[in-house]
């Protein structure tokens, strides 16, 4: 219920932007990399003018099994990670001159973001008969989270109304209470594969086919 009424809050804004605003409208698809993130992600343009657009995305990430390069064992087999998500914000692109349009441009964004998420796994327990408290074998959790993005990367046009988008988000997000196992290890519909250090970060890949109507 929480993932049909997220998406339908973002098109029916997406909606009433289209029907309100005179602007340039471009639709595309981001097929998120890499390929077992499981995840994909409708975008959406509105440009007053070549060098800047309004965004809006929605997706959904279905049992994303990817955990990083990482090699180190933390006791967590078979996590994976669903949920629909959100982003709303803005693009530039830094060599728009004029209302001209240059086949090879670079893009710079910034977006707020909206994450509901859904993980199990699988958990090895040694000796649980030693232990008062043994952990749940098959934990389960489930929540919401806001944070933000900010993109770049390079858009191609290989024809007048068609582009590709290649490049990567950078996500910033609150420290969630119920990771499973090492956080790391963990991957965030909307943000992508957590980092580590004192804050929560995330890395997600753009490889985005668009068709500007």
């Amino acid at each position: 219920m929480k993932t049909v009424s997220l998406l339908t809050l973002a098109l029916l804004f997406s909606d009433c932007l289209w029907a309100q605003t005179p602007w340039q409208k471009t639709l595309g698809l981001n097929l998120v990399l890499p390929p077992n993130a499981h995840t994909l992600e409708f975008t959406s343009e509105w440009s007053p003018t070549p060098a800047f657009a309004l965004t809006l995305n929605a997706g959904y990430t279905y049992k994303a099994s990817f955990r990083g390069a990482g090699k180190v064992y933390d006791g967590v087999k078979n996590r994976q990670s669903s949920g629909a998500f959100f982003k709303l914000g803005g693009r530039t692109y830094l060599l728009s001159r004029r209302n001209k349009q240059p086949r090879i441009n670079v893009f710079f964004g910034a977006q707020l973001i909206g994450s509901q998420y859904r993980q199990t796994a699988t958990v090895d327990v040694i000796d649980p008969g030693f232990s008062p408290n043994p952990p749940d074998p098959h934990p389960h959790v489930n929540g919401f989270l806001w944070g933000a993005g900010l993109s770049g990367g390079l858009t191609l046009w290989l024809a007048k109304r068609v582009a590709l988008d290649g490049g990567i988000q950078y996500g910033f997000q609150p420290l969630r209470t119920d990771y499973i196992g090492r956080r790391i290890f963990n991957y965030q519909p909307g943000f992508g594969l957590s980092r580590s250090g004192q804050r929560v970060t995330s890395l997600q890949g753009i490889l985005a086919i668009k068709y500007r109507l």
